[in-house]
């Protein structure tokens, strides 16, 4: 039987992938108090609805440290995530129950959410409760329209429309606040010659208007729309208070993430709760080097188009004399002396793949803020660790572009390449010579920086996600992305490695989430109505 926190706020989270935004909102931290519990998470796909289901076992236990060991033996990879339905039927029974596969926009789908909602709100009566999500977000990108076929291709693809059912489900259930996000794109997207964005913003303001163009709504049925990160006058919130649409643009590297990722979020008000929203102020810059800076070493495979074999001796065999003066002369003798101590190291070093669970002490991190917020004592070791294989050409790009960027600082352009080592595809010399969209195509994530932005590409090749260190001469591994996402180290993404890597790139990083979600409850609070 589903049941509510009587002592927390309710949220349904509602295209929820792996969680993010709804493991930002349960951590959220008010003094002594964490206001928020997840009611009902909604993921279609297979593989993030798992993990969904096994970090919402986790948090039905009121501390850590009451968590059981049987939850760490799936951590361990000696258990998969369903055997905890003998080991501890009840709790799995509980998270079974608030973690629901289904798919919104489809019959059976919006039923199974109805319903639910339904029985959550007689339990929860007259209690405020909070919606988060946002529908999927690739129709919306710059990359994805750019390759649709036309406007009437965009105009088909039903993932643009799918916030209507967010839309839908706020009019029905009424809650205190939402949030709702997206990436930067849709701020541009149109539909014909009209934009999306503003149109979104109409429809959220009063949502049953929009369903509806006949009805005309109370003010108690509006909402005040927020930027996050921009403060605005609290009188005059929507259409009239001068707010630019790229107010709504969150960069998460100003807030804590150690990551270059900006997304929109709008967070929605009631009109009828006059409660002050705080938006969130930036905090200092966490780089790469302080999150995966200190995990365990690792090497990569070959990819099996290749010969089996050495991998020491693929990366020095592939490092000829004329490459390493091509390298001097192209980038200068630095980044040639780089290579060449870095060759030395490999050749001496004795690493391994990694595997689903490596062990090892996480807790080398050395802001407290990120520690406490990644490291879990009991781990003792990074699951989602093990590095995939690479072409053996492209493994002397990695080990040539680490060291550059220790050099430069930077990541070098496909323009900054030594001719002997430019991939051997027949527009990589065009995007060199025109700077384009692709010229970074092998892109570095340089040490003392915060990361560009993961992204779900990391699931089909390795070339935009480059560890740093150039003796490990490989692209990140799920965890190492995980971190940079700021989910902690006791979050296991389910499913193949490619599915894991999805995941984390399509979700919303948690730790900005939970500043979110300590500024709606700011709003709650001023409100009066917890």
């Amino acid at each position: 039987m589903i049941m509510i926190d009587p002592d927390r706020i309710p949220v349904l989270d509602l295209f929820a992938g792996p969680g993010g935004l709804g493991e930002g909102f349960t951590r959220c931290r008010v003094g002594n108090r964490r206001p928020f519990s997840i009611a009902m998470s909604v993921e279609k796909e297979r593989n993030a609805h798992r993990t969904l289901r096994l970090r919402s076992f986790y948090r039905q236990y009121a501390s850590p440290s009451k968590v059981p060991q049987a939850f760490y033996r799936v951590l361990l990879g000696e258990t998969p995530p369903e055997a905890l339905a003998d080991a501890c039927p009840d709790t799995w029974q509980l998270a079974e129950e608030e973690a629901l596969q289904a798919e919104l926009g489809d019959d059976s789908g919006n039923e199974a959410v109805d319903a639910r909602i339904r029985t959550l709100k007689r339990q929860a009566k007259e209690k405020a409760f909070v919606m988060i999500g946002g529908p999927p977000c690739q129709a919306y990108s710059l990359v994805g329209r750019a390759r649709q076929r036309g406007i009437e291709g965009f105009g088909k693809d039903p993932r643009h429309i799918l916030y209507l059912q967010y839309l839908r489900i706020i009019a029905n259930t009424w809650p205190a606040a939402f949030v709702m996000e997206n990436v930067k794109g849709i701020l541009s997207s149109k539909l014909g010659n009209e934009r999306i964005f503003p149109r979104i913003l109409e429809d959220l303001h009063d949502p049953a208007k929009s369903l509806d163009k006949n009805v005309r709504s109370r003010n108690s049925r509006r909402y005040r729309l927020v930027p996050v990160a921009t403060p605005v006058d609290d009188t005059d919130l929507f259409g009239h208070s001068g707010i630019n649409p790229r107010d709504y643009v969150v960069r998460c590297e100003d807030y804590g993430v150690p990551q270059k990722r900006h997304r929109v979020f709008i967070v929605g008000l009631r009109e009828d709760l006059s409660g002050h929203f705080e938006p969130l102020t930036p905090s200092h810059r966490i780089t790469v080097r302080d999150v995966i800076g200190g995990m365990p070493e690792l090497r990569s495979g070959l990819s099996p188009r290749e010969a089996t074999g050495d991998w020491q001796h693929a990366i020095r065999s592939g490092v000829s004399d004329s490459i390493l003066r091509s390298v001097t002369e192209t980038a200068g003798l630095s980044v040639s002396t780089l290579m060449r101590q870095a060759l030395e190291s490999i050749a001496g070093a004795d690493r391994t793949r990694g595997s689903e669970f490596v062990a090892g002490q996480g807790s080398d991190i050395n802001d407290e803020c990120i520690r406490r917020w990644i490291i879990d004592e009991r781990l003792n070791g990074f699951c989602n660790h093990s590095a995939r294989s690479h072409m053996r050409s492209d493994l002397v790009r990695y080990l040539f572009a680490a060291c550059y960027s220790l050099n430069a600082g930077h990541s070098p352009t496909l323009a900054e390449f030594p001719a002997d080592l430019m991939p051997n595809h027949k527009n990589a010399q065009v995007a060199a010579n025109d700077r384009s969209l692709f010229a970074d195509r092998f892109r570095v994530q340089v040490w003392d920086r915060p990361s560009t932005t993961i992204t779900s590409h990391i699931s089909k090749d390795g070339h935009y996600f480059i560890h740093p260190d150039p003796e490990q001469c490989r692209s990140l591994t799920v965890r190492e992305a995980a971190r940079l996402q700021t989910f902690p180290d006791n979050y296991f993404f389910c499913g193949p490695r490619t599915s894991q890597y999805v995941q984390v790139g399509n979700a919303v990083p948690p730790l900005v989430a939970s500043r979110i979600a300590a500024s709606v409850y700011g709003f709650l609070i001023d409100s009066g109505v917890v």
